[in-house]
């Protein structure tokens, strides 16, 4: 079988033979046209034939002369004679023009070895490249596979030009097909073909071959950081990112403009401006050949050796191995292209020239410059500026294009930092500026985790440098090794210090070069001038002065001498220079990050010196954690030593802080878990250690109370078991009391697995029993263990197996209630059971502390409605009535007077009516008799007690007012207000005749409290008509503005007298008398004065913005709109955006659809302005109160700009002063006023209105796309743009809660988290952002970002005021349901919540079964239980008096309501008026004592979290 497919190979080789013998032996139709199809198709180079005649051996050349290969074809089929084929070759070597020659010779005979290596041989001496063809029998001859490569075309070719002269058999195409494919499925033919196409494959052969091999060889290098550090020195791997944006892409087509039209350009940029990337990435991107030199690679290379240089090089960079055969090759290349220079172009990179700053580089480039001139090739040359135009710019042969590289550009860097997902926002101005270099911007993004807030936020310009100097020797960015280079700027900065010292007049940081080198690197910078004078640069001095103390502090270690002595020393210098602070961080930067250069103890004496520095800015603190992150065991070893020192360091929050940042990270928690297992080992039995806080020395009995501590610490060690011994032998004795070490060591502890560290809790024991005083400890361990979730089950196993050595009779005291303590911890009831009963075994024969008596008046439940009369309640009253009125309310502060009376009313109200009237209208009295600041107390204090005013006090008020000077000793702004005040005690006890006399005249009108508004009676259109008309008559508008205002809220009726006078006053120069004039015509009807006003040139832009005219005559023009008497284009112009809104309600789509374009158009507007703008200094409230159509702006102090470790207060900071208070008003309104008149001509102003989701749900149900375009606003909006948007956020995500749950809750957290300066403020301290929550659409996602606000509220303040907004906005639901699932829970913290949300609930009377349930528990539930019930027997307490306070008989009977329902009373408690009560004219005194009642209540609550002691907000972090 085998020999008969043998045998059918060799039938169809002899049909091959006889189609290539049918062939002319010469010419286009014979067998050189044949061999053009198979080197076309072996090399994909097409190739054309020569003309016939005289060809000095050619018989062929490549059709594209770009790859010019000249060849000759010979086929011999007898005898072939080797002085004619030689003599061919030579003919052929003669043709020196040619750059690639190529002899091919072919035989249907085989060719013996000898001829075959004389073939060779004479080719390689005359730099032509040979194949032979032949037809060798075994296994295929290769000219067989040559032409069967050729496939159908060379079938073709055969059979349509056959030669009859030949004497051979013609072939048809269908026989030589079939013998094609016999040959072409011969198992060696595809290794054969393969080997013969990679005699091809070489770049000697052709430049076509050794372009697509440097091609080639330009991918890999470029394409790999690691090839590019092995072949170039340098990791200039520009493609190797597919994902990187294309950066400079002007700059790079500039480049090549100027290199087609002067062939050279050299590339001028200081360091780091990214010349070797932008021309490694010009060298990637050439269609020839493309050559990168970097300097160090023309090491010992001379002008005469450039040709063999760059031979080499050619080859090296083609991927071939050098060689004899391929350098002639390339030598006769370069002969060659001087006569025809190839159109693939030869493009050679010179990179970084001042890396080698010996050399002659003028010459080199003269050399190569001319080289590359005769063969049309080109040169990109990159250099430092300085050294360019002192060493080679003069020498230069040639006039190259010289461009400069600049640094990013701003956009430039932040399309890059966007890339790889770091935000702008954790970037100082400073550092953003530095990351413009190019260089550093990638070593940041190499070094630096892309996606860690924190390490970028602590980015500074030293530890970028720092990066750039620990890559700089493995990126070869400076000459010499990083040994060499820090020690020479530590040399450097040393010479800086003692000239400093010295007080040299030689300037600091100016050296002479010792050498003609240019010293222009990152760190140093040449000088102007002729002399070799270079500096220190001043952004690496910093750096270079941390270098020479940390070397300086290795000395002194070294000597073993005091290391923290010596930085005070080292440290002198540095601050005559001001740079202390910068010094201390570049050098723990340095000794954290420089291996070589770090001690443990260097560092904690660098850490030591930095805990005492002053007004570090607390800006820096993320740049320290970046540094202590890389040495946590440091820092956790030098905060013990801080927590155990009896004074505070200056900046001890900030290793505080650190602690926590650091413990976060894997790495820090490992050091963090074995510091907290030894701190926690550590106790201290120092009797002097332990009454320091309590005893000074000069104290009478401090030896005695020594002495006493002594023996009560010597006690306790005599009572301790054998177990407890054994376990103060491990532990470590320290000299102070470790209460703070203790409680950081807790703290830490927050969120983790408490476990493992159950036995260390047990030596914590015997630290408390040896010491009394660690009382913050004791309280974090016990917030700790109640608040942490995780692992709670094993955690309660493992503390009952930790405490069992201890449950024996004879251990100690203190090992008994360390069993006590971790009963409790487990937070089982069953452990507290027996934790209970432990201690009260414990306490017997103690001394208990006095707790007072529930019967008695201060404990008094007064809003209980079956309290009893208190038993000492005679004593109060006696001392109650004896309060000096005059006495009380004299000053801005509470006096024993004030206090006694405060606390005393309700119970007087309760029990004894007659008193708390007749002490209470005694102050009121004070209206009549006082004078200045005393009078002022009382009139603004007073109005909870507006309903004991009668109509004798009222009418003796006005008439002292009128009459008297009693307020002109008080400043400007405190008379007006107390005149306004006057007239609301007043009003509501005279006629409606009076009401308007005081609103007309100068004493007491025409400005009013919005709470006068319900005391306001009916006025006559006669009498309102009179005063009008008196007022105008006598120019008094204020007077007019008044009378308007009694018609207003009097319900006066209007006729056309009165339009008249009505009409005139719109037209008016005061802005508040046209105000309500407007408001008065829009909401009566008043055709002539909307008309005219309509007619007017008025808009909100040139209305007075310290009145109501703006919002007033907008809307009557939106009045006029629907009255279609002006059209929607024109009202938009015309009206003040506040109300916009407000106005789609009355005009509906026809103007929302406008609008709305409108605004989206002004928001993006606005959305760019405030992208540059600073945030005010202040912040804004917008509430809403009274009958007002639109919010109030109130201005507030801002903390967004705090310090994040702020300063103790002294006395006078906390309390301040009323002149302090009236100074700090008027800056606040300073400061308001600048930025809205910043802000005034910007679109800014827009995103500081009022955002309802009222008002965005309007326009979003007639126009549903612009939730989309507000949605894309706000997603594309950056964090500083996005605090302006923050309250439209809130609206945002409500609307879309509904469709989009997950991304609601994405953007409500945005929100929240976000630090804006405008508050939306609703009722009972409720904001916006609490509607906007609780109000969302039930969803998964929505629920539970729900629980979680519930579970991580920090007390119950925040917990309160959470419920309530979720039952008002409504989602009673689901506090229906969380509290019925908490309290199913078998974990006690669960059951503590349900408790506690239940007890704060509207609906707490359907969940006082479940607080019942655990009354009389002994553990966290019972307390929880008992302030819970609390809570819901207040709210039951509160309105029952509030009934009864609105249907009370007399104005005496409801203040005394008000009064006892202020004590219990919460938010949960109606502020709205019934419409059956007589008392509407009080309800502002009921909503302003609700409101107080409220803050009271909050006081409370933010001292507890589910009845017990607030924690720290730590332990609450990681419990939700």
């Amino acid at each position: 079988m085998r020999s008969a497919i043998t045998s059918d190979y060799e039938q169809n080789l002899e049909v091959i033979k006889s189609g290539l013998l049918s062939l002319k032996a010469t010419g286009a139709d014979g067998f050189e046209g044949l061999l053009r199809i198979v080197l076309t198709g072996l090399t994909e180079i097409p190739f054309r034939l020569s003309a016939s005649g005289l060809q000095g051996g050619m018989d062929g050349d490549a059709a594209i002369s770009s790859d010019h290969v000249c060849f000759e074809a010979k086929r011999y089929s007898g005898e072939i004679h080797r002085n004619e084929v030689l003599t061919k070759l030579a003919d052929l070597a003669r043709k020196k023009e040619a750059a690639d020659r190529l002899w091919i010779l072919g035989a249907t005979t085989e060719i013996n070895t000898q001829l075959a290596k004389a073939v060779e041989e004479d080719g390689d001496k005359n730099a032509i490249s040979t194949l032979i063809l032949d037809w060798t029998s075994a296994p295929l001859p290769l000219l067989a596979i040559a032409v069967v490569s050729a496939g159908d075309e060379a079938i073709d070719f055969i059979a349509n030009n056959f030669d009859a002269k030949t004497n051979q058999n013609k072939l048809s195409a269908s026989d030589l097909k079939l013998a094609f494919l016999s040959i072409s499925s011969h198992p060696e033919f595809e290794n054969l073909l393969q080997r013969l196409k990679s005699n091809f494959n070489v770049s000697k052969m052709a430049l076509k071959r050794a372009v697509d091999l440097n091609i080639e060889w330009r991918k890999k290098t470029f394409g790999s950081t690691r090839h590019a550090r092995e072949r170039l020195g340098q990791g200039l791997a520009v493609l190797q990112n597919k994902t990187f944006p294309s950066m400079r892409d002007e700059l790079r087509g500039q480049i090549l403009d100027e290199l087609n039209a002067c062939k050279e350009v050299i590339l001028l940029g200081d360091e780091g401006h990214g010349k070797s990337w932008l021309s490694a990435q010009l060298c990637s991107d050439a269609t020839g050949l493309g050559l990168f030199v970097s300097a160090e690679q023309l090491d010992g290379v001379s002008v005469n050796d450039l040709d063999d240089f760059l031979i080499d090089l050619l080859i090296k960079q083609t991927g071939e191995v050098a060689n004899d055969t391929i350098k002639l090759r390339w030598r006769h290349r370069f002969e060659a292209w001087r006569v025809n220079p190839p159109l693939a172009n030869l493009l050679i990179v010179v990179d970084g020239l001042n890396q080698r700053q010996n050399f002659r580089w003028d010459r080199l480039l003269n050399g190569i410059q001319s080289r590359l001139a005769d063969i049309g090739g080109r040169m990109v040359v990159t250099v430092r500026p300085h050294f360019w135009q002192k060493e080679i710019a003069r020498g230069l042969a040639f006039n190259p294009k010289i461009i400069a590289v600049p640094e990013w550009l701003p956009q430039e860097r932040d399309e890059l930092l966007t890339h790889y997902g770091i935000s702008l926002d954790w970037l100082d101005k400073k550092t953003l500026q530095t990351l413009r270099n190019p260089r550093l911007l990638a070593v940041a993004i190499a070094t630096l985790p892309h996606h860690e807030a924190t390490t970028w936020k602590g980015l500074t310009t030293d530890r970028l440098l720092m990066e750039h100097l620990r890559t700089s020797q493995l990126e070869n960015y400076e000459g010499e090794t990083f040994v060499r280079l820090t020690k020479r700027l530590s040399e450097h900065a040393t010479k800086v210090l003692e000239r400093v010292k010295a007080s040299s007049d030689e300037p600091s940081k100016y050296f002479q070069a010792n050498s003609a080198a240019v010293i222009e690197t990152r760190f140093f910078r040449p000088l102007a001038g002729p002399g070799d004078l270079y500096e220190l640069r001043d952004e690496g001095l910093t750096l270079a002065l941390g270098f020479t103390l940390v070397d300086q502090l290795w000395q002194t270690h070294s000597a073993k001498r005091d290391l923290t002595v010596r930085v005070t020393q080292l440290v002198e210098p540095i601050n005559a220079m001001d740079r202390t602070a910068d010094v201390i961080f570049a050098s723990l930067l340095i000794c954290a990050l420089d291996d070589s250069r770090f001690d443990a103890g260097i560092f904690l004496a660098l850490l030591d010196a930095f805990a005492n520095l002053q007004n570090v800015n607390d800006q820096r603190f993320e740049e320290f954690v970046e540094i202590v992150k890389h040495q946590p065991e440091a820092l956790f070893d030098i905060l013990k030593v801080f927590c155990l020192e009896t004074r505070l360091r200056i900046n001890h929050d900030w290793f505080i802080h650190a602690a926590f940042v650091v413990a976060s990270t894997d790495a820090g928690w490992y050091a963090a878990k074995a510091a907290i297992r030894h701190w926690l080992h550590c106790y201290n039995k120092d009797p002097v250690a332990q009454i320091r806080r309590y005893h000074k020395q000069s104290d009478a009995d401090y030896v005695g109370q020594i002495e006493k501590k002594k023996a009560e610490i010597e006690e306790e060690l005599e009572s301790l078991s054998a177990f407890e011994e054994q376990l103060l032998k491990q532990m470590t004795e320290v000299s102070s009391e470790p209460d703070e070490l203790f409680t950081l060591a807790l703290r830490l502890l927050a969120g983790r697995s408490l476990v493992g560290f159950a036995d260390t809790f047990v030596s914590m024991g015997v630290a408390f029993t040896l010491s009394k005083n660690l009382h913050s400890s004791r309280k974090a361990f016990q917030q700790l263990t109640t608040f942490n979730r995780v692992d709670r089950t094993a955690t309660r196993s493992a503390f009952r197996k930790a405490i069992e050595p201890l449950r024996t009779k004879a251990s100690s005291r203190g090992g008994q209630w360390t069993v006590v303590r971790m009963l409790y911890a487990s937070g089982e009831e069953c452990d507290a059971v027996e934790a209970s009963a432990l201690a009260e075994e414990l306490r017997k024969g103690c001394n208990h502390f006095w707790s007072p008596s529930p019967v008695e008046w201060r404990q008094a439940k007064v809003a209980n409605p079956d309290a009893i009369r208190p038993v000492d309640l005679d004593k109060g009253l006696q001392e109650f009535n004896v309060l000096d009125p005059d006495n009380i309310l004299q000053s801005m502060g509470f006096g024993r007077e004030d206090h006694g009376f405060r606390d005393f009313l309700p119970v007087a109200c309760r029990f004894e009516p007659v008193a708390a009237f007749v002490k209470t209208k005694s102050i009121i009295g004070g209206l009549l008799t006082r004078e200045g600041f005393p009078l002022r107390q009382v009139i603004l204090n007073c109005d909870p007690h507006l309903p004991l005013v009668d109509p004798q006090l009222a009418k003796n008020l006005i008439k002292r007012v009128m009459n008297s000077n009693a307020f002109e000793t008080l400043p400007e702004n405190d008379r007006s207000i107390c005149r306004m005040f006057a007239f609301y005690y007043s009003a509501g006890q005279i006629s409606a005749g009076e009401q308007l006399r005081c609103m007309t005249g100068k004493d007491l009108g025409p400005d009013y409290l919005l709470s006068v508004i319900p005391s306001l009676k009916s006025q006559a259109t006669e009498d309102i008509i009179a005063a009008v008309r008196g007022a105008i008559n006598r120019n008094d508008e204020d007077a007019a503005n008044g009378a308007l205002v009694a018609a207003l809220y009097g319900q006066t009726q209007i006729n056309s007298e009165l339009e008249d006078l009505i009409l005139k006053c719109s037209q008016g120069t005061s802005s508040k008398l046209r105000a309500i004039a407007y408001q008065l015509a829009t909401l009566r009807g008043l055709d002539s004065v909307r008309q005219a006003h309509t007619s007017s040139n008025w808009s909100a832009a040139i209305a007075d913005g310290n009145t109501y005219e703006e919002w007033f005559g907008s809307m009557l023009l939106v009045e006029a709109c629907a009255q279609d008497e002006i059209l929607v284009d024109n009202i938009l112009k015309r009206i003040s955006q506040k109300t916009w809104f407000a106005s789609t309600e009355r005009l509906g789509i026809s103007f929302t659809e406008p609008l709305v374009h409108f605004f989206i158009q002004r928001l993006r507007r606005g959305v760019t302005a405030v992208q540059e703008m600073q945030l005010p200094p202040v912040d804004f409230e917008l509430s809403r109160t009274g009958p007002a159509p639109f919010s109030f702006l109130s201005i507030q102090e801002t903390d967004r700009d705090s310090e994040r470790f702020p300063k103790q207060r002294s006395l006078k900071e906390i309390f301040g002063s009323d002149d302090d208070f009236d100074e700090k008003q008027k800056k606040l309104h300073a400061m308001a006023n600048s930025f809205f008149a910043e802000i005034k001509h910007s679109e800014a102003r827009l995103l500081v209105q009022e955002f309802t989701i009222d008002n965005l749900r309007r326009l979003v149900s007639e126009v549903p796309l612009l939730l989309n375009e507000l949605v894309e606003i706000l997603e594309q909006a950056e964090n500083a743009q996005f605090i302006w948007l923050k309250n439209l956020a809130f609206s945002v995500a409500n609307l879309i809660s509904a469709q989009s749950p997950d991304h609601a809750v994405e953007l409500l957290k945005r929100a929240s988290t976000s630090k804006g300066f405008v508050t939306q403020s609703l009722e009972d301290s409720l904001t916006l952002e609490h509607q906007a929550i609780w109000g969302s659409e039930v969803s998964e996602p929505i629920e539970a970002m729900w629980r979680q606000r519930i579970m991580g509220s920090e007390n119950d303040e925040i917990l309160a005021r959470e419920i309530l907004a979720a039952e008002r906005f409504g989602a009673a639901d689901f506090i229906k349901s969380i509290v019925l699932q908490l309290a199913l829970s078998e974990d006690g913290l669960d059951q503590i919540y349900a408790i506690t949300i239940a007890g704060y609930s509207i609906q707490s009377d359907i969940f006082v079964k479940t607080i019942r349930e655990h009354e009389g528990d002994k553990g966290l539930t019972g307390q929880a239980a008992k302030h819970a019930l609390i809570e819901h027997e207040n709210a039951i307490w509160t309105q029952h008096w509030v009934d009864h306070m609105w249907n009370a008989p007399t104005a005496q009977e409801f203040w005394r309501c008000l009064m006892i329902a202020k004590t219990s009373m919460d938010a949960r408690v109606s502020n709205k008026t019934p419409e059956s009560s007589c008392w509407a004219l009080y309800a502002p005194v009921f909503q302003r004592v609700r409101a107080s009642a409220i803050k009271d209540r909050n006081k409370e609550r933010k001292k507890r979290l589910l009845g017990q002691e607030t924690p720290e907000s730590i332990f609450i972090k990681f419990s939700k």
